[in-house]
């Protein structure tokens, strides 16, 4: 058995969708919740544990406990098998890394998640640490919000955490290698890397913690504010989004993400509610971290204050978001509310809460600012304006938008759009985004009565087998039904009717695993069949057989009288033209099948 399949065969696709939304019973083997990945009041997104399927009716979205993990944690197929086969207790083959790498980062993340416990032991139990909980309760973080963010406190002591790892068996050169103590500078043996400062916990997405950022809380001569772990391969400061493991389902919520500055104003966002935020770690963001963030969204907003360095710090992550074709929004912070969001939640919660939605587009942003810092009524004023908006535009995608934009900016300083046109030439055109265009249409297609018919009908064949006779002995061809029901509906009449001798258990095989279903119908029909089923289960929740054999008729004579207007109209049609062409014998010929299908 592969990997794959022994992981299916061990989890359950209840509990692992359970682990990351509620779900509440609907009908006898199926489960129903508000979708996570789009807005919604009404819950849409239903799984079924015969088929251990999920699949939503509101985005569209489904597939099995690999692809919930991929959309809920934004991660590639790779990346949800190795979470998954931990969880399963499954052990994969190397992939490419060797396995001494592995098991140096294996050895390296325990010992950061050691020295996290160890942090938060002494925060909430240490005398000790009496300052580090005063300061807190001072910037209004309470206790389950630390907990929350597993902050801790590391004792003011040169060999704190090294005398704890000793009592386990760990010494300080495996201590160092890991980040956690550093190389005296003179002499020999090691001092903690952090002491008398308050400890948070950097995780990666899946919530690992990777390494530490230490807030001083005393002046200590020549010690910087804040300091982090040394980099090493498990800590790289250039992918790990601050916050992340814990906005993931907020941003997709929202659809969107809030990049701040600090740690300490995601954690403020999250005492306002605001949970959609993480944080650069007060570094530029980078192409690697913007990635994973266009995962889970397309639409980034940047919250820096009003002065300089607060705008060049996010300017070149804009840039990066921009050519990668996302929506980029801003939130400025005004002086008279705070310089950052930990300033401005401590303050008035309800302010951040009403910022974090009044929101400018980066090129609404960028001619704001540009209105304040040129002179638009002299010629160099104009031309400054005109080169700063229009180096901005060459990042801009969308033909519609930069032309909205080329327009605002003639009506500001007076300039033909032909001659700002112009100064975009040498502009390589990209690639639209057709796969979110499609993914959008789809969602926002309703189904005609007829491609609901064929839906349920497809779906009841697949999960009901006592109606299967009643569907495929119908007087209804794969024709009468729309595409794709009616090559889908064609093919499991194909299995269903495959030999009359052949033993019922292994007749229907195909048509009860779902695996085998999707390989012979194609992978192409898989979200098809995903929400046939789901439509097929909703059908029978809470019907007896008689009922379920009554709305299989209703369904089908739906696709009967379809077909049967769709045959009268385009007789109705030739009639017409017929009469037009004085062609009696043919008239004659129409006017009778037309009488005989209104009689049929």
């Amino acid at each position: 058995m592969e990997a794959k399949d022994e992981i299916k065969a061990r989890l359950d696709v209840a509990e692992i969708v359970g682990e990351f939304i509620e779900l509440k019973p609907s009908g006898t083997a199926g489960f129903k919740a508000v979708c996570p990945f789009h807005q919604e009041k009404t819950p849409s997104l239903h799984v079924s544990k015969e088929k251990q399927i999920w699949h939503c009716f509101g985005c569209h979205k489904g597939g099995d406990i690999f692809t919930f993990v991929m959309e809920m944690e934004g991660v590639d197929f790779i990346d949800a098998l190795k979470q998954l086969a931990k969880k399963a207790g499954v052990t994969l083959p190397e992939m490419h890394a060797s396995k001494k790498k592995n098991t140096e980062n294996k050895l390296s993340s325990d010992l950061q998640e050691l020295a996290t416990k160890f942090y938060e032991a002494i925060l909430w139990k240490s005398e000790s640490a009496k300052i580090a909980r005063d300061y807190l309760e001072k910037r209004g973080i309470n206790n389950e919000l630390a907990k929350k963010f597993r902050l801790g406190y590391a004792p003011d002591a040169w060999d704190g955490f090294i005398t704890f790892a000793k009592q386990r068996g760990i010494f300080p050169e495996r201590l160092v290698k890991s980040g956690l103590a550093k190389n005296r500078r003179s002499g020999t043996g090691a001092i903690d890397q952090f002491r008398a400062r308050i400890m948070i916990p950097i995780c990666d997405r899946h919530g690992n913690v990777a390494g530490f950022t230490g807030r001083i809380l005393q002046d200590q001569e020549h010690a910087p504010k804040y300091l982090n772990s040394p980099e090493s391969p498990l800590f790289q400061k250039r992918e790990l989004l601050y916050g992340l493991h814990l906005a993931k389902t907020a941003i997709r919520i929202q659809d969107s993400v809030i990049i701040v500055e600090g740690n300490l104003d995601v954690i403020a966002s999250h005492k306002a509610g605001v949970e959609h935020v993480v944080a650069s770690s007060g570094t530029a963001l980078t192409e690697m971290q913007i990635r994973q963030l266009k995962k889970l969204t397309q639409n980034l907003i940047f919250a820096f204050d009003a002065d300089n360095a607060g705008f060049k710090a996010a300017k070149r992550g804009i840039a990066i978001a921009t050519s990668l074709g996302m929506q980029v929004s801003v939130i400025e912070m005004p002086d008279s509310l705070g310089s950052d969001p930990d300033d401005i939640v401590q303050k008035d919660p309800e302010a951040w809460v009403t910022l974090s939605k009044t929101t400018l587009k980066i090129m609404e942003f960028y001619f704001n600012r540009a209105m304040k810092q040129y002179d638009t009524t002299t010629v160099d004023g104009k031309k400054a304006m005109a080169n700063f908006i229009i180096t901005e535009l060459r990042l801009v995608d969308d033909i519609v938008e930069v032309e909205h934009w080329l327009q605002k900016l003639s009506d500001i300083i007076h300039v033909k759009t032909d001659l700002l046109r112009s100064a975009l030439q040498g502009k390589k055109p990209r690639r639209q985004n057709t796969k979110k265009v499609e993914e959008n249409s789809m969602a926002q297609k309703r189904l005609t009565k007829e491609e609901l018919a064929g839906s349920v009908l497809v779906g009841l064949a697949i999960v009901f087998e006592d109606m299967q006779k009643q569907i495929f002995t119908a007087e209804i061809t794969s024709e009468q039904m729309p595409k794709p029901w009616g090559e889908i509906y064609k093919k499991l009449k194909t299995a269903y009717t495959a030999d009359e001798h052949t033993d019922p258990s292994q007749k229907n095989k195909i048509l009860r695993d779902y695996d085998q279903l999707i390989d012979y119908i194609g992978t192409k029909y898989a979200e098809h069949i995903q929400s046939a089923i789901m439509r097929a289960e909703q059908v029978i929740e809470g019907n007896d057989h008689d009922q379920v054999r009554q709305e299989v008729n209703q369904y089908i004579d739906v696709l009967t009288l379809a077909d049967s207007t769709k045959k009268r109209q385009l007789l109705e049609a030739a009639i017409r033209e017929t009469e037009q062409s004085g062609d009696t014998q043919k008239l004659q010929s129409l006017l009778k099948e037309y009488q005989d299908l209104l009689r049929s």
